[in-house]
This record gives structure tokens, sequence and C-alpha cells, in this order.
């Protein structure tokens, strides 16, 4: 499957942040959004960054839920998308 440079970037942050995909790390989606648009010339659109978490989520590369504590949305990396992530990050 072809994917976004957006949803790439998702995944290789997600990756990151994780130990390279060796702990199990979750970010809020406000956090990850604001992390994405840090160091861009041009910002990512919320709409279009909210398609590509709910287009990631779909095809399995992350899982989504509610925190507990803070009851925001939370992304994490699945077992898939550790794969995936580790494979873009190599290249």
């Amino acid at each position: 499957m072809r994917m976004s440079t957006v949803q790439k970037d998702i995944l290789l942050l997600l990756y990151e942040h994780s130990g390279r995909g060796n702990q199990a790390v979750s970010f809020s989606a406000i956090s990850m959004f604001t992390l994405l648009n840090q160091h861009r010339a041009r910002p990512v659109p919320v709409t279009d960054f909210r398609r590509a978490c709910h287009k990631l989520l779909a095809i399995g590369l992350v899982e989504k839920y509610r925190d507990e504590q803070s009851q925001k949305v939370v992304f994490r990396l699945s077992a898939e998308g550790k794969t995936s992530a580790s494979l873009l990050y190599c290249r």
C-alpha cells in the first residue's frame, strides 16, 4: 500500500519515540499533531492529519484508545505498524 508523507511521518514519529519499537509509547492526537508541525515550513492541516490517522487505524498500523486518566484520544503503533515503521526507518 502506498502511504502519504503525513502517514509516514506519523509512523516514524511513533517509532522513534518508542525507542525504535522496543517500548509501547502512546501519544495523544494533539501532541502528535504539534510535534508533526513543529519544524515544517507549511504546517499539515488538521483535517489531513485526522484523515491520515484514521487511514492508519483502518489498515491496522496504529491502535487508538482513550486514556483512562486524561480521557484524551491516544495512538500507539500496532505490531504490524512497528514492522512497517522499521522498514521506513531503515531506508
